[in-house]
């Protein structure tokens, strides 16, 4: 599942402010504009900056929230000031540190350019930070001696992250295959104080679609299937069909089909009635593309669904099943698979999620997400797993166990540009991601919904492999896994 997720901690201390200089550039321009009219604490300026600066996915979405999030930027803390602006090599993209211009409070600002829209804002992210002082205290160090030393570096930013309720779950790196580090924080259930251990399964959201993505290469390796064939060649009884003759197996494994998502009311109103993937296309099946199939862009969970009913079709399995003895089995995944909510399962992690209503400074302590749960997973997302099984899963790609190196090459090489990565050279592939770091290929997936988070990154050289999963929203695991990925890359 894809969330625009905005996320804001505070902290209070006292440091220094000192202006900085926006770049003399468009994005530069824009984002000076934006902190000014938040500071104004005009709603008819701040609307007015809106409309002539959003992009058209911010007007698809609407803009109440941004509305909102502008009025608590200068309502609740007084309007704010730029502390420093980051160097980034993504011009597309500007990091702010800011501080509250009452209480003193510490966010971190990111605004960025659409690339299908020059000139137009594709929203903001806030996330939290710390004053200043304490996050010199975590700085990451360049280099370390040894694998003990880089263990205990990720285990001291771990430990800290998990004392301030910024995480909770567990982190496994390995060194060509190697463990080196392998420990979990938090607690699986809070009601019982349960702590979470190496074994602990995490609802892992969106990196389901891997697994999607190396069924499909199966069957491909198979012969049964083609990348060029047609949705229509596949599912003639698919209900759209004029769609179907557009859109190919590579653009729904790529998010470039057109097709949008299931999560709307509808699906949220009737959850438990989605248990076989077929019964997730009324939800749909009569929308228009959002775009002509291959021309942009937009993640899409609907062609997840589809390509699940592909699996189905071509190999005339269950879904599941097939997952399970094709991709799960072989790879020796033996802890990981699509429950139901009701199911009683050993060692399951209990989701926690921010409680409903705005509250950004994360006043209200988190609640169960048993409320938010699908009934079952499905090809797009929402099974479970343990990071052990990710380690397995990742080895068994490596060692070509699941699909031939040709094939394994094709899901993982980058093929469009994606919006959901960090830098200019991130890439969507067939089902996984493909970023760019320090001159590195790192490929994997995660996934996010409230109360879960996980994170799989797989050096492609073989040196690393990095994966952390977490039973909070998104980004607990996320923003841990991102820094372990810079400090393994200085080493």
């Amino acid at each position: 599942m894809k969330i625009i997720l905005i996320v804001l901690f505070v902290l209070c201390a006292s440091s220094a402010a000192f202006a900085q200089d926006f770049p003399h550039s468009t994005l530069g321009q824009l984002a000076e504009h934006f902190i000014g009219v938040i500071n104004t604490g005009d709603e008819q300026q701040q609307q007015a900056f809106l409309h002539s600066n959003e992009s058209s996915s911010i007007v698809h979405m609407g803009e109440d929230r941004w509305m909102l999030w502008m009025k608590f930027f200068n309502q609740q803390l007084g309007g704010v000031e730029v502390v420093e602006i980051h160097p980034s090599a993504d011009t597309a993209a500007i990091t702010m540190t800011l501080r509250s211009k009452k209480g003193g409070h510490w966010m971190e600002l990111r605004t960025q350019l659409i690339r299908s829209e020059p000139g137009k804002l594709d929203g903001f992210g806030a996330r939290m930070v710390e004053a200043p002082a304490i996050t010199k205290q975590y700085q990451w160090p360049h280099k370390v001696a040894d694998e003990g030393a880089i263990a205990e570096e990720i285990d001291r930013h771990a430990i800290h992250l998990t004392e301030i309720g910024q995480f909770s779950g567990v982190v496994l790196v390995a060194k060509n295959d190697k463990v080196i580090f392998n420990k979990a924080y938090g607690l699986a259930d809070q009601r019982f104080n349960v702590p979470n251990d190496i074994t602990t399964l995490f609802c892992i959201g969106s990196m389901n679609k891997m697994f999607t993505s190396i069924a499909i290469g199966q069957l491909v390796q198979a012969g049964k299937l083609s990348y060029t064939d047609t949705l229509s060649n596949i599912l003639p009884d698919y209900p759209n069909q004029a769609i179907a003759k557009k859109i190919t197996i590579a653009q729904l494994l790529t998010h470039t089909s057109g097709l949008g998502d299931f999560f709307k009311d509808e699906y949220f109103t009737h959850r438990d009635k989605y248990i076989a993937l077929q019964s997730y296309l009324p939800i749909f099946q009569k929308d228009t593309l959002l775009f002509a199939p291959g021309t942009s862009w937009s993640y899409s969970n609907a062609g997840f669904i589809v390509l699940g009913l592909v699996v189905e079709k071509v190999s005339d399995e269950d879904y599941f099943d097939y997952i399970r003895r094709h991709i799960y089995e072989p790879a020796g995944m033996h802890h990981t698979d699509s429950y139901k909510r009701d199911s009683v399962v050993a060692n399951l992690a209990t989701g926690y999620t921010s409680p409903a209503g705005f509250d950004p400074l994360r006043v209200k302590p988190r609640i169960m997400n048993w409320e938010t749960l699908p009934l079952k997973g499905s090809s797009a997302g929402g099974g479970y797993a343990t990071a052990g099984d990710f380690l397995r899963f990742s080895m068994a790609l490596k060692n070509h166990t699941l699909l031939n190196a040709t094939l394994t090459d094709t899901l993982l090489n980058g093929k469009v540009f994606d919006t959901m990565g960090n830098g200019k050279e991130d890439k969507y592939a067939y089902g996984f991601e493909d970023y760019i770091m320090n001159g590195k290929h790192i490929a994997g997936h995660g996934g996010g919904a409230p109360g879960m988070n996980g994170d799989l990154r797989m050096f492609r050289d073989g040196s690393f492999t990095v994966i952390v999963l977490s039973n909070y929203d998104p980004p607990s695991a996320r923003n841990l896994s991102q820094q372990i990925l810079s400090f393994l890359l200085d080493q």
